[in-house]
């Protein structure tokens, strides 16, 4: 980190190129093949990565159902959270 081969902390924060892509494609067939309509499958992360701005923006975009973390960063997280549907809900608009 102290050289900047890396732009992100990997122990702290979500790879969204690669693990990110992995994750959204096995999220993606998981959904596609739940085939029980009454009953949808839930699907959350859980760790100290998810504690991180990006990578709440990434799990936002995703539409994960929900994040188990800490309970130091819950506050953190819920800020993330609510700037990431905020930022969703004027990107519509236009505004972001």
């Amino acid at each position: 980190m102290r050289h900047h081969i890396l732009g992100r902390n990997p122990f702290t924060s979500l790879d969204t190129k690669s693990v990110g892509a992995m994750l959204s494609l096995s999220m993606n067939r998981l959904r596609e093949s739940n085939r029980v309509p009454n009953r949808p499958v839930r699907i959350g992360v859980t760790g100290k990565h998810c504690a991180e701005q990006h990578s709440i923006n990434f799990i936002h975009r995703e539409h994960v159902d929900f994040v188990v973390c800490p309970a130091t960063f819950v506050p953190t997280v819920k800020i993330a959270a609510a700037q990431a549907k905020i930022r969703e809900y004027y990107g519509k608009y236009g505004y972001v």
